[in-house]
């Protein structure tokens, strides 16, 4: 009996799914790209045992057996499917991956020149052939994925549409948004037009509050990282990985982070860089690299401007009021690089020109907003939606700078140097952009951007008129057009996943 280590055979994700693996370390770079979790590689020493009855042959290499036809021998060099001993796998997915030979398996990969993940329009390859589709984004709560007969019959069923919530109250794991990635490819020479497929993410999340990000990942609990972040940032830079994380993970984590004020691990700056490697940015992308620098702020603020006025408390708010102005500087700059005056980004769709009217006029404001394209749409409404938030949170940093401090009774008033002194009625316009957001949700939802981003900013001005009416019985009338907008979103979304159910799709995996 002799032991010897036993060869690669490829990792396990990919020996589980019958593919040829390209034996890449650490990971499988065809699972990474595929969006999978690679399993790794593992070596088991194999115990060789002969008797001197099978002429010094043993179990792993029995009696050979001549053959005079070519035919015959060739035969003999055909090898069994390989199983790994102490992994038991389940007669259905065994019996399924069996049957499903390696050019049955679906690769699809996005062709050069790559586009942001932002474009609703998409060309992918599948075996050498080349597809226009469609992407399409929703928060569901899928039931089940029946298979059918043929591989590409697979029916969807999904729960009655509902906004997600945004608000969490108890601490936990990070953020983890599961998500079923599906594809649905007629045939190139199918149909008068070009689009010929659609890929849709299915998405939705825990409930639990996202971890503080402050803190680096050797100091956490490993099991209550998100598998987002245990992947890390290299393994989200190709199709249909990356369009997961830019589409689906990251939008949501940061809108959760900005409501909810907590740090998010994505303002470090590998997970704003290494995930476009090779995939563009939109401008959207280039907002939310700064947008994610706000839940920081937004915890600062909350543990100063609660102290009692001291010197202590002045200097805190004082550098957290610089910090402030130059996060606002960066914004400026982008919302001045999107929004020249040479190519305004947006307009008011007035009533003398009803051609250019959303389908719904919004009752309670004056006009409506159209826009350049949906990208651009919904960028300016996360801008509008996060600068609503932060600026009230400047209010009040600069409310603590310049609070009277008793124990000092020469410096009381605190002597402001020219850049901090700010304009304080600039920040205390929240109607102004609540107004800005709901005059852009219905040109939005029109042009076909997708429903579960617009929950968030339609919740934060919703929040707006409801405390200005609280204080002043005023914003009724906007407080009804929120809420008539929000049945809106329903039934677009519930529009969306019956759609969804009624065509058969490929399914891909789960993120």
């Amino acid at each position: 009996m002799v032991g010897v280590p036993g060869k690669y055979k490829g990792c396990e994700t990919c020996r589980a799914r019958r593919v040829k693996c390209d034996n890449q370390r650490p990971k499988c770079k065809r699972c990474i790209d595929g969006g999978r979790e690679c399993a790794g590689y593992e070596r088991e020493r194999v115990f060789i045992m002969a008797t001197v009855d099978d002429a010094g042959r043993c179990s792993s290499h029995p009696p050979r057996h001549v053959s005079s036809s070519a035919s015959s021998s060739k035969k003999g060099k055909s090898v069994t499917p390989e199983t790994k001993k102490g992994k038991s796998v389940s007669p259905e997915i065994k019996k399924s991956k069996s049957n499903s030979p390696e050019d049955d398996v679906m690769e699809l990969a996005a062709i050069e020149p790559l586009a942001p993940a932002w474009d609703d329009l998409l060309f992918v390859e599948n075996k050498g052939v080349t597809y226009l589709v469609q992407m399409a984004v929703l928060q569901a709560n899928v039931q089940s994925i029946g298979k059918g007969k043929k591989k590409d019959t697979a029916k969807v069923a999904l729960a009655p549409y509902a906004p997600s919530g945004l608000y969490f109250l108890k601490k936990g794991r990070e953020l983890e948004v599961t998500a079923h990635s599906l594809v649905s490819l007629s045939s190139p020479d199918e149909g008068s037009g070009s689009l010929n497929g659609t890929f849709t993410f299915l998405f939705d999340h825990n409930s639990s509050f996202l971890q503080e990000g402050g803190q680096p990942t050797w100091q956490l609990n490993q099991d209550k990282l998100s598998r987002v972040r245990k992947a890390g940032p290299e393994s989200y830079q190709y199709f249909p990985a990356h369009h997961y994380f830019v589409r689906v993970y990251r939008q949501t984590a940061v809108m959760l982070a900005l409501i909810n004020k907590k740090m998010t691990f994505l303002a470090e700056e590998a997970w704003c860089t290494t995930p476009w490697e090779y995939h563009p940015k939109s401008v959207l992308d280039f907002l939310l690299d700064t947008l994610v620098l706000l839940p920081g702020v937004f915890s600062r603020a909350d543990l100063i401007t609660p102290k009692q006025a001291t010197l202590a408390r002045r200097l805190e708010a004082q550098e957290l009021l610089y910090d402030c102005l130059a996060v606002e500087s960066q914004l400026d700059g982008w919302y001045a690089t999107l929004n020249p005056a040479s190519d305004p980004a947006y307009w008011a769709a007035h009533s003398a020109n009803p051609s250019v009217l959303p389908a719904s006029q919004p009752l309670p404001f004056a006009d409506a907003f159209s826009f350049r394209d949906s990208t651009t749409a919904l960028a300016l409404i996360t801008y509008w939606t996060a600068t609503l938030l932060f600026r009230a949170t400047v209010d009040r940093v600069h409310a603590a700078v310049c609070a009277p401090v008793l124990e000092d009774f020469q410096n009381m008033y605190a002597d402001l140097s020219p850049t901090l002194q700010i304009d304080t009625n600039r920040y205390r316009r929240p109607r102004d952009y609540a107004a800005r957001i709901c005059r852009s949700l219905e040109f939005a939802l029109g042009a076909g951007v997708q429903v579960d981003a617009l929950v968030a900013p339609l919740a934060v001005a919703h929040g707006v008129f409801r405390e200005i009416n609280a204080v002043s019985a005023d914003g009724a009338l906007e407080m009804l057009w929120c809420e008539g907008f929000r049945e809106k979103l329903v039934s677009e979304g519930q529009r969306v996943a019956q759609a969804v159910m009624n065509q058969r799709w490929v399914d891909l995996g789960q993120f």
